[in-house]
């Protein structure tokens, strides 16, 4: 905890004034705020801070000694636990829990577009084509497995569930509550479902031991026809078998919002992949900028907690090291 007064924060300036003054009023008086831009900062500033609220580069954060707290704003923290990144004094907690509405939403609509083959449709019209694309599928009664029943699934299995999906969920430990899945088990099950799945959507955070889980075996193990999603973490996806499972008609459709190596390049084969959305990590928080002004609102309301907390030595929600 840092003791001495005249403690600087430097907070992301993705927060508007108004959220960074609620931020301020948390906050002893010995306590300077300053804004500064995260993909562009003023690094005279940030190398002062003792701490840091936002989601500047590893790159950035590991140039700040002074450093006591880093508060990410986004639930990814592996690249920041790397020796030399966050210096070794410093507390790190993330934003686990403030996207699951954002994440959630994005990959249903992409779910909901591969359903009704509104991407057909869209490609259909930059082309001036009227054409009729046949039969389309509903949720209704179909079997979705979310795998990473976290925030971010449970908020997705409630929105499947509410147009009559039967939701499965899988994740470390089980909660006395399930809602809104029909039952949660641990991912050492995972294969026992999913012949079973219409949907198939991932939602892990990173480990090494997801690493590949979505490979070759898993796709073909997929019922035919059904679809893939994720939102997670680009490393537990094999993307060449995933695309082998497209082309080969296996699997109906695929939508991805994550990836091991971003941005992609332009010559990508996954652009032209048919039935497969691509989106550009865009379902969550992003560096320098929010998507939805509700994600904004709780990473503000988990913050300011944090700094109550931090001010009178009590635990911090979110706590990595």
């Amino acid at each position: 905890m840092v003791n001495n007064k005249e403690i600087t924060v430097v907070v992301s300036n993705t927060f508007s004034p108004l959220e960074i003054n609620r931020m301020q009023k948390e906050c002893p008086d010995y306590v300077t705020f300053y804004a500064t831009d995260e993909n562009n900062p003023d690094m005279d500033l940030l190398m002062q801070a003792d701490i840091i609220i936002g989601f500047f580069t590893p790159e950035a954060v590991s140039q700040c000694p002074r450093l006591q707290w880093l508060q990410l704003t986004v639930v990814g923290f592996e690249k920041y636990i790397l020796p030399g990144i966050t210096p070794r004094q410093a507390t790190i907690t993330n934003a686990r829990g403030a996207f699951g509405q954002e994440v959630s939403e994005h990959m249903f609509a992409v779910l909901l577009s591969l359903l009704k083959k509104l991407e057909i449709y869209r490609d259909n019209q930059t082309k001036h084509v009227w054409h009729d694309e046949g039969m389309v599928r509903t949720l209704t009664n179909a079997t979705v497995l979310v795998v990473g029943a976290g925030s971010i699934g449970t908020a997705f299995a409630q929105l499947c569930s509410a147009l009559g999906a039967h939701c499965i969920g899988f994740r470390r430990h089980i909660p006395d509550d399930i809602t809104p899945f029909e039952k949660v088990t641990t991912l050492d099950h995972l294969h026992e479902y999913v012949g079973q799945a219409d949907v198939v959507a991932s939602f892990l955070p990173y480990s090494e031991e997801t690493t590949g889980l979505f490979n070759s075996d898993f796709f073909t193990a997929m019922k035919h026809g059904s679809y893939f999603l994720n939102g997670g973490r680009g490393n537990s996806v094999v993307l060449h078998d995933l695309v082998s499972a497209l082309i080969d008609h296996h699997l109906a459709g695929a939508g991805l919002d994550v990836f091991v190596h971003e941005p992609l390049s332009a010559d990508s084969e996954l652009w032209d992949v048919p039935h497969l959305i691509v989106t550009p990590h865009i379902a969550g928080n992003i560096r320098g900028d929010f998507h939805l002004y509700e994600a904004a609102e709780k990473t503000t309301d988990l913050v300011c907690a944090n700094l109550r907390a931090w001010f009178v030595h009590e635990p911090l929600t979110n706590l990595i090291r």
